[in-house]
């Protein structure tokens, strides 16, 4: 009875330590801000990809990831966004001037 006690207890504090997750959004990295809105995204054939210059060969290993799952060969283009229905990748310039190269360094890393 004892050890049963024991158990118990032991299971009680440890599912008091363990924290709440901070999001009910499975998003990685967790964003530092995030603002939820209606409707929805979904994800077509016609959905474009659209980056900044430096980040369109992200933009293109992001649509080769999307393409194993949906069959969607995404288009991926550099500049301006279209009116609706695109995914951006943008790089903030408020983070670039605040953390200098360190916010663009992994850009230059080799991949494996």
């Amino acid at each position: 009875m004892r050890i049963a006690l024991t158990l118990v207890t032991l299971a009680a504090t440890l599912a008091a330590q363990t924290p709440a997750p901070s999001s009910s959004i499975a998003i990685i990295p967790l964003p530092t801000t995030m603002t939820s809105g209606q409707g929805a995204f979904a994800l077509t054939a016609s959905t474009a990809i659209v980056t900044d210059p430096a980040l369109k060969a992200q933009g293109r290993q992001l649509a080769d990831l999307l393409n194993t799952p949906t069959g969607f060969d995404l288009a991926v283009r550099v500049g301006g966004s279209p009116a609706a229905g695109f995914i951006a990748l943008r790089i903030d310039q408020r983070l670039v001037t605040a953390l200098g190269t360190k916010a663009t360094d992994w850009m230059r890393r080799p991949t494996a």
